[in-house]
Parts: structure tokens; sequence; C-alpha cells
């Protein structure tokens, strides 16, 4: 069972191509977040996605490209990861 994450951190690894941003969010709270995730990724295959644990059991999943994101902002609770917000648009490059 996934256990509750609590203050974020800016350590960064990458899991299988995507940039990880949270010692916290394990290589399961990922698993778990890609089930609910993975499907809404958008059709450009050049989007740089990344997961960064942002708050006490909270975490956003993004895929950038150029001036475009697709974005979910997701809450843990009870063991799960659910989908609070999610949208997109385009953006500002920094």
């Amino acid at each position: 069972m996934l256990k509750n994450i609590g203050q974020p951190d800016d350590r960064q690894r990458t899991l299988d191509g995507i940039l990880i941003i949270g010692n916290a969010l394990t290589d399961e709270h990922v698993r778990a977040i890609r089930v609910i995730t993975d499907a809404k990724r958008p059709d450009d295959q050049n989007a740089i996605r990344n997961i960064v644990h942002e708050a006490p059991n909270s975490a956003s999943n993004a895929w950038k490209n150029g001036t475009h994101q697709t974005y979910q902002k997701l809450t843990f609770a009870n063991g799960q990861w659910k989908i609070a917000e999610e949208g997109g648009g385009f953006v500002h490059s920094q």
C-alpha cells in the first residue's frame, strides 16, 4: 500500500524518460500516477513529461512541447492518487 508523502523537496531523477521532482515520489507512486494519467497524453509524441511533488499528498503531471501544456493536478488520500483538476493550453516559454 502506498504511504502519504510529506513536504516536497527539489531532488530530481528520471524514470522511463519522465522527469520526477521530489524524492518522496517513489517508483510505486509514479506507477500509480501513470495508471490514471497516461491516457491523458497529448498526441504530440515529442512532448516532455514531468511529475512534481508540490505539497504534502499533492503532485502535478504535465506534458509540455514548446508553448503548449497539458496538465493534471493530483491529490493522494486513502492510499490512492486522484485527478483533482486538469487542463491545458498555451504557456509562456522560459
